[in-house]
């Protein structure tokens, strides 16, 4: 009976939890994804609401996977541990979470700061392309072989 109280308590702190830190990346988000998305209100909101539901998910699945990872649960005792231990690791699990995404987001804005600084070439098309320059011997290259003349290997 221990073991279905310590399994509702723990679900139900992960389940709070997630939902807790959920809200506070939603509303906390944005500013960190607008310049990503070059100030585009309505894909920043999506992007952001796409992060949350995937942190939610994630979040819950890892609380729900790790229920029997660990010894059986035996008495009130054993209950606390079991309930103490996994929401310890649930809570490094998260925070691991939040700076994996924090280090991706900042490593797709420092890709889209370069491309901003890098120099853009203007597009050409190929019928305004000069021709190719040619080397100075290639009007003595031979039509059959492609060698200059001249320069043919002799038969032993």
């Amino acid at each position: 009976m221990h073991a279905v109280w310590a399994y509702s308590v723990y679900l139900t702190l992960c389940l709070a939890i997630a939902i807790w830190t959920s809200r506070a990346l939603a509303k906390h988000g944005p500013p960190f994804l607008t310049p990503l998305f070059g100030g585009r209100e309505r894909l920043v909101h999506l992007a952001n609401q796409m992060f949350v539901v995937g942190f939610a998910v994630i979040a819950m699945g890892f609380a729900a996977f790790s229920i029997e990872a660990f010894d059986p649960i035996h008495d009130a005792a054993s209950a606390v541990e079991y309930v103490s231990t996994h929401l310890g690791f649930f809570l490094v699990f998260l925070a691991a979470l939040y700076w994996i995404r924090l280090f991706n987001l900042q490593d797709v804005w420092m890709r889209g700061q370069r491309r901003r600084r890098s120099p853009r070439r203007p597009p050409t098309s190929p019928q305004s392309s000069a021709p190719p320059k040619r080397a100075p011997f290639d009007d003595d290259v031979s039509a059959s072989s492609g060698d200059p003349e001249g320069f043919r290997p002799t038969p032993s």
